[in-house]
This record gives C-alpha cells, structure tokens and sequence, in this order.
C-alpha cells in the first residue's frame, strides 16, 4: 500500500503527453524549418511550422540566426536576420524584407500563454525607416499563415516604425491560451538619403500557472504528505 500510494504521487508529478520533438538548439531559420510540424521545444513549448514568407526581400532563410531562450515561465527564440541598409546617392530606396512565420504550444499542460513579447535593436539615419509589424493568434491559426490574416481565435497585433535603438514591448491575450500562431513583417529602408537596421529581436512567451495543474501539485503534494505519516507510523 506504501508502495503504491508513493508511485502515485510521482506519477501526478511527471506524467504529462509529450512531442516527439527534441530540444531546440541554436541553427538557421532554414534548419527551423526543415523541422517541419514536429518542431522542437525549449522548456514547456513546442516551437514548429517555421516558414518564410513568399514576399520576402534581400534575406535569405540560411542567413537568418535562431536561438532557443530557455527562460523560466517566459520562454522564445531569439532572431538574428542581420538586416542592414544605406543610401548616400539621392536616388531610389534600398530595402530588405523579412516575413515570418511559426506556431507555438504548451506540451505538457501545466502552464498558459497570458502574453507574447517583442524586443529589438536597431536604428535609423536621415531618412531610413526600420519597422516590425507582428501578429499574434491565440488559441487559433491563421488561415493564410504567411500573410498573418484569417486568426480565429484571439488576434493581438503591434506596428513600431524606427522603435528605439533597444526596444521592448508586450501584447496580452484578452484570456489565457495553449497555443499563439506568429506572422512578423520586418522591413529596413534607406529611401534617398538614409540608412536602417534590425540586427537581432527576440520573441517570448509569458506563463501562468493553468488552474489544472495547480490542482495536481496540490494533489501530488497531498500524496508525499500523506506517504511520510504513514512511514513515522
């Protein structure tokens, strides 16, 4: 009876349903999305469906940077497309594009998404624009994800145009969701007389503890409690 009551309340501990993805490690946006729908994960969440948009301009998939952040309850990816433009003639506009996609999702059930976060660096001179257009689908996919439109579930969205040289923002979902679809449009231009750059940004997830799976701790503490009274007796 001791043994059994004891196995029980390791089970409430690490018995969850699991991908058959392994650990994020640090590639190239094109080694991310040569993963596929499996995908890998970093902490509790499951990174996958990486894609690059078809309307993307001067930045190559094998030239992007991808690194996992294994941050306690706020874990994401940090990018480095490395997006830098200049103009000094007076003429035209240099500009490079990059269009993202990827989906995210708790794998084991105890925690939720409350909010994505965006951080940047970059700059601007004269009259060069940086800018990040990010949309966030929480609870739902898009039906176009390369274009971020069609979200059915709950859509959060953020436009920055040259956000200073280190930028930080959040979105908060209107409720608590398992899973965010991610479409981002990065953009550098120098127009006539200017430069821009977005060297790196990062994308987190913040965490809550689901109602569930307190109750399971709760529970499997109960069990250890109980284990130790019944081995003093």
């Amino acid at each position: 009876m001791k043994k059994l009551l004891f196995c029980s309340g390791i089970l409430v501990f690490v018995s969850a349903p699991s991908w058959a993805a392994g650990v994020c490690t640090t590639g190239t946006l094109a080694s991310y999305i040569s993963l596929g729908s499996v995908g890998c994960t970093i902490n509790d969440k499951t990174f996958f469906n990486f894609s690059e948009g078809p309307l993307s301009v001067g930045v190559l998939a094998a030239n992007v940077g991808i690194s996992p952040l294994f941050v306690a309850l706020n874990p994401g990816i940090a990018v480095n497309p490395n997006m830098t433009v200049a103009n000094n003639t007076g003429t035209g506009d240099v500009f490079e594009d990059l269009q993202l996609h990827f989906s995210v999702m708790v794998t084991n059930g105890s925690f939720v998404i409350h909010d994505v976060s965006l951080d940047s660096t970059g700059g601007f001179t004269g009259t060069g624009v940086a800018g990040i257009t990010e949309l966030a689908c929480g609870g739902g996919t898009f039906s176009n994800p390369n274009t971020g439109t069609g979200c059915n579930g709950q859509l959060v969205s953020l436009t920055v145009s040259n956000p200073p040289a280190v930028f930080h923002a959040d979105m908060n979902f209107p409720g608590l969701v398992n899973s965010v679809d991610v479409f981002k449009d990065v953009t550098v231009h120098s127009f006539a007389l200017g430069s821009a750059q977005i060297s790196s940004f990062t994308q987190q997830f913040s965490e809550v503890p689901e109602p569930g799976g307190i109750a399971l701790l709760g529970t499997g503490l109960v069990l250890f409690a109980a284990r130790r009274r019944f081995r003093k007796n």
